[in-house]
């Protein structure tokens, strides 16, 4: 609750930093997919971290949702609240992996 008794709404947070992933730049530096997003930076004792999501690893799932140019991840992420524990697929030097992340407040 925020000073004079207004009250906030908390948001899910997941410690990521990325870059959509787009046919371009997936071709010109050699991704193994060509969709999801491209994870740039995680921070610092976020969920990401203590997931083990690292920096270039590629996120092509969120919560059983595939990451298209249409369906982003804060869409999907805002259909979540803090504290629910979901499942993201990375693929981390050209293997798939399932990962359970608990979302953080933010």
């Amino acid at each position: 609750m925020r000073p004079g008794g207004v009250k906030t709404q908390e948001r899910p947070y997941l410690g990521i930093t990325y870059v959509p992933i787009t046919t371009q730049l997936a071709t010109s530096h050699g991704l193994a997919a060509d969709s999801g997003i491209l994870i740039t930076a995680v921070a610092a004792a976020s969920p990401a971290q203590k997931a083990g999501i690292q920096p270039a690893d590629i996120m092509t799932e969120f919560a059983g949702q595939r990451l298209t140019e249409n369906t982003t991840i804060l869409e999907i992420l805002n259909q979540h609240a803090a504290g629910h524990a979901v499942m993201v697929c990375v693929l981390r030097k050209g293997e798939q992996r399932q990962v359970e992340v608990t979302l953080g407040v933010q």
